[in-house]
């Protein structure tokens, strides 16, 4: 954001890639591919990236987090040991961080950094965020073995080519090895049914039935076998996206992409199946 050192922002690229950094690469941080300089040069840059005085860096985050615990877990502690650095965070409450946002481009008075979930349009078009792109290379160059060949999807449009977002809702190449995220059915559902196989969304459909069916009050009030959270973008992970998910289609946002022709459609102008 403005108002802020490139020097500062280069040591928060740092504390953010860390962890991944360190997974990365096996060199220590040596940047063979670095450009040429003496070797004055390049031990004062060992120099700073050894440097873990004490700083703070302010955020917000458009997302609620109930379990923040000011950087106190082992994660935290080993980035602060390793960086020097600490985070002052400030979440959302209540769904309320659009509108945060929208006061922050309004004053002009912003955190050092923040995760905008869908309205960094706002803080671009307020002259808000700077453009990482030369920082990247500076301070942070395993964030390229990071994003790989993906670093070219990073610039912020077309028009504007300025790094504005690292983005981290999803790996790279990521493989998934276990089924987390899906359908869930509570273990004592499951126990008091004699674990029942459920490979299909009917075999679902039936054990919540047979459930609600042994049990069609719970504390004296009707069982609600099934809830999902819909409220604002919520519905996207648990009406829209699932919906679709139990079709065997692949979770490409909005668009259904035909595996055999390549073509993207809306998922809702799909026939129904």
């Amino acid at each position: 954001m403005k108002g802020n050192t490139k020097k500062k922002f280069g040591m928060l690229l740092l504390a953010s890639v860390l962890l991944v950094s360190a997974g990365c690469s096996s060199s220590g941080g040596d940047s063979k591919s670095a450009d040429s300089g003496s070797s004055s040069s390049n031990a004062a840059q060992d120099a700073k990236a050894d440097d873990t005085s004490p700083i703070t860096f302010s955020f917000f985050g458009a997302d609620a987090s109930p379990n923040w615990n000011k950087m106190q877990d082992e994660v935290g502690k080993e980035i602060t040991k390793k960086t020097g650095v600490t985070i002052n965070a400030e979440y959302a409450v209540s769904g309320a961080g659009t509108d945060k946002i929208s006061l922050m481009a309004a004053s002009g008075d912003y955190p050092d950094f923040i995760f905008a979930k869908g309205d960094v349009d706002k803080l671009v078009e307020a002259g808000a965020m700077i453009d990482l792109t030369d920082l990247i290379d500076k301070y942070a160059p395993n964030l390229k073995k990071v994003y790989g060949k993906y670093m070219n999807r990073l610039p912020y449009s077309n028009e504007d080519k300025s790094i504005y977002v690292l983005p981290t809702n999803g790996a790279v190449d990521q493989q998934y090895f276990d089924a987390g995220g899906g359908f869930e059915i509570q273990n004592a559902v499951l126990k008091e049914l004699g674990y029942p196989e459920v490979k299909t969304v009917k075999d679902f459909e039936n054990v919540l039935q047979q459930y609600k069916d042994k049990h069609p009050t719970i504390d004296g009030k009707p069982t609600i076998p099934l809830t999902l959270d819909a409220d604002d973008w919520r519905i996207m992970i648990t009406v829209t996206n699932p919906a679709f998910l139990t079709t065997g289609a692949p979770d490409d946002g909005e668009y259904f992409i035909n595996p055999e022709t390549n073509e993207a459609q809306l998922h809702y102008k799909r026939p129904e199946e």
